[in-house]
């Protein structure tokens, strides 16, 4: 009887720490990209085009209305505007206008090096195609280039940019980011 006890408190042990172990993975996991620095003290985003979806149909391409650059501050945020401020706009498709903030906060994974830009200050309501939109702040894949023929990128990927009263809006296409037209511009720890 004693050993029978004994293998089911040893079993419950066992149990208690596979969970400790599993909660704790799931956290560092969840956690696993950090505040990182932009390697320049400016940027500047080109596009040919993003296309602009929502409920994944009705897709409008958008293009920046003028040239998007910003300073970087304290050296892991880019505020990114239009020349004479805030939001950025684009034109689209149909004679139709989207606006976005593009504050941007440099991350970086420690483990992985993997690298993406979390748009922040994005909140509130917004013009789209089809009407307003309330904003939301998406976490953006980045990639580091190593100069103009491979400049450094932002990839959205039918990413979440916010949602109206029929749905979510998706964005999908690519920003070129460089300081300059040689130097572009890296995440870096």
């Amino acid at each position: 009887m004693k050993s029978r006890n004994r293998g089911r408190r040893t079993g419950a042990v066992v149990l208690a720490l596979c969970v400790l172990a599993l909660a704790a993975f799931a956290s560092s996991a969840s956690a696993a990209y950090q505040k990182a620095k932009f390697d320049k003290a400016s940027v500047a985003l080109t596009t040919t085009g993003l296309t602009l979806e929502r409920n994944g149909g009705s897709a409008k391409t958008c293009t920046p209305k003028t040239a998007i650059s910003g300073k970087v501050v304290e050296s892991s945020f880019a505020m990114v505007s239009a020349p004479f401020g805030f939001p950025v706009l684009f034109a689209c498709s149909g004679s139709t206008e989207l606006e976005m903030v593009l504050y941007m906060e440099a991350q970086r994974d420690p483990l992985t090096g993997a690298t993406r830009v979390q748009l922040t200050n994005n909140s509130g309501s917004r013009i789209s195609p089809w009407g307003s939109y309330s904003a939301q702040s998406p976490a953006v894949p980045y990639t580091n280039g190593t100069g103009a023929a491979t400049p450094s990128t932002i990839n959205f990927n039918k990413t979440v940019i916010g949602s109206d009263g029929t749905g979510n809006l998706t964005l999908t296409g690519t920003f070129n980011v460089m300081y300059n037209a040689t130097e572009t511009v890296k995440i870096v720890p």
